[in-house]
């Protein structure tokens, strides 16, 4: 789809058309939960009203109006409805009024619904749990659940697919008449299972968006734009650190979460990176090459199976040619134990390493607490003493 257009907004058009249903018969759905009592009806008035008057030949409806008691926990409570909400009950023709009558005449008893919560709010019958208002709306959601099922069959069958392929290219290669004015492509949300290689066109390109794709790794020869200074490349199906981008001289932004990376071994990246994310991924430590790296000044390693960092964390002048310029580190999520979090804050004074709270130590027990847990001795009596 389009980026003005996304077909989810349809998805989410649906959800609102039903909550508004729900919330326009909260009521009547509530009736569902109200309690029953026996009662008995102390009056019932029957009036016929004349709809339409000014017409010729004016309908007659019957307006019926009704009182009743019922008991509740030793208390008498009196009601007017027979359908929840109702303060008269309206019949159309005059045998069901008749009928009415019968049913429900004066000392006759009835069952009562009442609320549980307000004993003095009842009916005779529980009536239609939707409202014409709510039917309404039903409606309209399932015309937009159909729509938006409609629209990702298409979006996702075999055939569409093969359009987005050919679309994208083709895409960038009318974008490549004008590549001399292009800093920013958003190839998000496609379906890519490789790089398109009419990306290298793009002199002046400074922010490249291919996240959410099927992409697992960078192909070989493939040579970003050098002017590039952010590249998202999260929610793809990277298995390893993605090659190739240590050449790119103005790369400052790199983004690498909700991948599937183990390991950054033989991570090789530009001087000129700064940030680094490489959260919800699937790694057990970071490398000393990242971590004790001359130049990014943030890592982002949020939800990893991180249990440990390289042995040497500090700054040695007589091995590293220049200090660490890491700001922050960000490890939590991460199982990392007791021992090892007070070895990495002790051995990073100049990094703001950010990590899960421990729960809180029990405190020391009292002398009491110490002399009650203690077993007592029992002296068991023996034959003769």
């Amino acid at each position: 789809m389009d980026k003005l257009f996304d077909i989810d907004y349809v998805f989410y058009l649906g959800v609102v058309f039903l909550f508004v249903a729900v919330l326009g018969s909260f009521r009547r759905l509530w009736v569902l939960g109200w309690k029953s009592a026996i009662g008995r009806m102390t009056r019932l008035a029957v009036k016929p009203v004349s709809e339409n008057s000014s017409s010729r030949s004016p309908k007659t409806v019957y307006h019926i109006e009704m009182e009743y008691e019922y008991e509740v926990e030793g208390q008498i409570q009196k009601g007017r409805s027979f359908y929840t909400g109702e303060k008269v009950h309206v019949v159309k023709t005059e045998a069901e009024a008749r009928k009415f009558a019968t049913d429900y005449a004066p000392e006759s008893r009835i069952v009562v619904y009442y609320n549980p919560l307000i004993y003095s709010d009842s009916a005779l019958k529980r009536g239609r749990f939707l409202s014409g208002f709510s039917l309404t709306f039903i409606a309209l959601s399932a015309l937009t659940f159909y729509g938006y099922y409609v629209l990702w069959q298409r979006d996702n069958s075999p055939e569409a697919i093969k359009v987005y392929r050919s679309t994208i290219n083709y895409s960038i290669e009318v974008a490549s008449r004008k590549r001399e004015r292009v800093y920013q492509i958003d190839q998000s949300w496609r379906t890519l299972q490789t790089i398109p290689r009419e990306l290298e066109r793009f002199p002046n390109l400074e922010v490249l968006n291919l996240s959410n794709n099927l992409i697992s790794e960078i192909p070989r020869g493939f040579k970003f734009p050098e002017s590039l200074v952010r590249l998202n490349l999260s929610q793809n199906k990277f298995s390893r650190f993605p090659t190739g981008l240590e050449t790119l001289p103005h790369l400052r932004y790199l983004d690498l979460s909700n991948n599937k990376i183990e390991t950054d071994s033989g991570a090789a990246l530009p001087r000129s990176l700064r940030v680094l994310d490489l959260s919800n991924n699937k790694l057990k430590t970071l490398g000393e090459y990242l971590v004790r790296n001359p130049h990014l000044d943030t890592i982002y390693a949020r939800n990893n199976q991180i249990e440990f960092l390289p042995d040497r964390l500090y700054y040695d002048s007589y091995y590293d040619k220049e200090p660490p310029s890491l700001k922050v580190l960000d490890l939590r999520g991460n199982p990392i134990p007791p021992k090892e979090r007070k070895r990495i804050l002790a051995q990073m004074p100049q990094t703001l390493v950010v990590m899960d709270e421990l729960p809180e130590e029990p405190p020391p027990p009292t002398k009491k607490q110490k002399q009650a847990s203690k077993p007592k001795r029992i002296i068991r009596k023996r034959w003769g003493l």
